[in-house]
């Protein structure tokens, strides 16, 4: 059967209909004695919304009435609802793309950071256009944009629409699940939309949202699981009178007996959703259970049954295809009238761009006395770009002048590890040959390796500390700043790091082990809260 995707019908949320309860005449007279441009616009939307059922062309010469104000005085707020309302007539009339475009226009005025039921409910309409023409990778990219933005709070849960939009997003996100046969997703957000629509009693919903997961669960051959939620969906249905509905979930009530071999019950569950479907004039239901109950009793070889049912089935299915050639030539008319008042709206368009042209010729003579004030400001643009200039070759030594100190810093250091390095080294070698020295020298190489300890450079430190505020003067004060609970050895590693050196080097600086420069900074990177990150340690101080 059919599965039910919710739209949010933003024009109608944006702008109440007041023509429902108004007389037209008093629309008219309301009109003639309005002056404010903005009530003007509002009074002919609420014309064109009046007519919008009944005279679709009247109701878009209204629509370009609003877009005439709207773009003669560019009120915005005018814009936005007329692109709105001729979205929704385009969707009434199956035109899903010219809708999208004019919803993703509308949709690119807004700011997303500011996102609220309006950014929301376009998403979702323009997710259920991707639906309805099977772009369901679109569709469900839109869907969950919204779900993202309604779940960071861009609606209040205070909010009146907070239900319908909560479980419209759910119920269509499951839909397009469904329809990508992925069908334990679609479960979860059926089952999250059915908890809301429980929690807030919107009945309509429950019963739709019931039918949907026993449907699921039957064509998961799950069918213990699928009997109570079609049974709490007739029930539902019942209770608020939903004759459309309750033909759907006898209808899966029909299929749920006929896949457990209960083709009796099977056949009688068809027959009230045919007596409902044709109580509530739903056509397309009446033409499925009609066919699937002809069908049955043609397996059964019971011909009458068979051939009445299929008499009733051509009936309603000949009804559908009248309904459905009206309705594309009413369309057909329809984008043919449009067209026509499009026309005339362009040349009605050209005709104010010429004189827009004539009120140009004008601004030239005016733009000729304003050309002499320009020669006079070449002077003073001219000392400007001198001293644009000679600001832009300062910032140039500057900058040769910090390359150099960068260049000097990471010589100085350097050349103090090899130097460190080294003497580390000789004084290791002469420690491990010690013993094959004569005893009467060997107090003498030791002397030499005391000598050597001491003349290790134990004020690296300062000395790199105060060539690298040089470089990097306000590197520590950030840091800080945003990891206050950083010790000393850990700043001071983060400059080594900074300064993209290996646990080797650093080691020859600090005189610690690797092994214990290593432990340093795998403490460093959780301090820095970069633990089960790719973020690279020197990366992310590079940043400072």
């Amino acid at each position: 059967m059919y599965q039910t995707l919710w739209l949010i019908f933003l024009f109608l949320a944006i702008h109440p209909i007041k023509a429902q309860d108004a007389e037209l005449d008093s629309l008219i007279n309301l009109l003639a004695h309005e002056d404010d441009k903005l009530n003007r616009g509002e009074l002919y939307l609420d014309l064109a919304t009046y007519y919008e059922y009944s005279d679709l062309i009247k109701s878009y010469d209204y629509i370009l009435k609003v877009r005439e104000i709207a773009d003669k005085y560019n009120i915005e707020q005018l814009h936005s609802k007329t692109n709105l309302f001729i979205s929704n007539l385009l969707i009434k009339q199956g035109k899903y793309n010219e809708a999208l475009s004019h919803l993703n226009k509308e949709l690119c005025q807004l700011n997303e950071q500011e996102a609220g039921f309006k950014y929301v409910g376009l998403l979702i309409n323009i997710g259920a256009i991707y639906y309805q023409i099977k772009q369901y990778d679109k569709a469900l990219t839109h869907f969950h944009k919204a779900k993202e933005l309604f779940e960071a709070g861009a609606i209040s849960i205070e909010d009146e629409q907070y239900p319908q939009i909560f479980i419209g997003i759910y119920n269509n996100i499951a839909n397009v699940y469904d329809e990508l046969n992925d069908n334990p997703q679609a479960l979860v957000y059926y089952i999250d939309a059915l908890e809301v629509a429980i929690a807030y009693k919107a009945y309509e919903h429950i019963g739709v949202i019931n039918k949907n997961i026993g449907d699921l669960y039957i064509e998961m051959d799950r069918h213990d699981d699928a009997l109570p939620f079609i049974t709490e969906s007739i029930r539902i249905r019942k209770q608020i009178n939903d004759n459309s509905g309750l033909a759907t979930s006898y209808y899966v009530l029909g299929l749920y007996y006929y896949e457990t071999g209960q083709e009796d019950k099977a056949i009688d569950a068809y027959k009230i959703s045919l007596d409902f479907g044709i109580k509530a004039n739903a056509w397309l239901s009446i033409t499925e259970t009609a066919k699937t109950i002809s069908v049955y009793y043609k397996s059964r070889e019971s011909y009458k049954e068979t051939y009445d049912y299929f008499e009733l089935y051509h009936q309603y299915n000949d009804s559908l295809l009248i309904q459905n050639s009206e309705k594309q030539r009413l369309a057909t008319e329809f984008d043919f009238k449009l067209q026509q008042r499009q026309k005339e709206w362009d040349e009605k368009r050209k005709k104010e761009q010429y004189l827009y042209i004539l009120i140009g010729a004008g601004l030239l003579v005016l733009a000729a006395i304003l050309l002499l004030l320009y020669f006079l400001s070449k002077a003073r643009e001219k000392r400007i770009r001198l001293e644009k200039k000679n600001l832009k070759l300062e910032n140039a030594n500057l900058e040769q002048d910090l390359h150099l100190k960068r260049k000097e810093l990471t010589t100085n250091v350097m050349y103090l590890v090899r130097k460190n390095e080294l003497i580390k080294e000789v004084s290791n070698r002469l420690m491990d040959t010690l013993g094959n020295f004569k005893p009467e020298n060997q107090k003498l190489i030791q002397s030499i390796m005391v000598e050597l300890q001491q003349s290790l450079d134990n004020d690296i430190w300062e000395e790199f500390e105060l060539r690298f505020n040089q470089v990097h003067s306000d590197f520590y004060d950030r840091l800080r700043e945003r990891f206050p609970d950083l010790t000393p050895n850990e700043v001071k590693l983060s400059a080594f790091l900074r300064l993209n050196m290996s646990s080797k080097e650093i080691s020859a600086i600090t005189h610690q082990s690797i092994r214990s420069i290593e432990v340093a900074r795998t403490r460093l990177r959780k301090k820095l809260d970069l633990t089960n990150t790719d973020v690279g340690l020197v990366a992310f101080l590079n940043k400072f």
